[in-house]
């Protein structure tokens, strides 16, 4: 039990480390991103308010060598 054990453990260290180093190897590419909405009803002396925001931020990334991201990045905000 041990014996399988250690082995799982060593190919799951293997794979993982393998797999970062893929996502920072020269000649790669790192696409991302993220949104967010936020919607608000708030109350304040019996006068209500509502807001509403969103924001999206998409991202890309080259790797030129090894360990080294050059990218670009764009916010776009809306509130109302």
């Amino acid at each position: 039990m041990k014996k399988q054990l250690l082995i799982f453990l060593t190919a799951s260290l293997l794979l993982h480390f393998g797999y970062c180093e893929g996502q920072t190897s020269k000649g790669s590419f790192l696409i991302g991103g993220s949104v967010s909405i936020q919607n608000t009803d708030t109350e304040v002396s019996g006068v209500d308010q509502e807001t509403f925001s969103l924001s999206i931020s998409p991202n890309v990334s080259y790797f030129p060598v090894n360990n080294l991201a050059i990218g670009y990045f764009i916010s776009l905000f809306f509130h109302q």
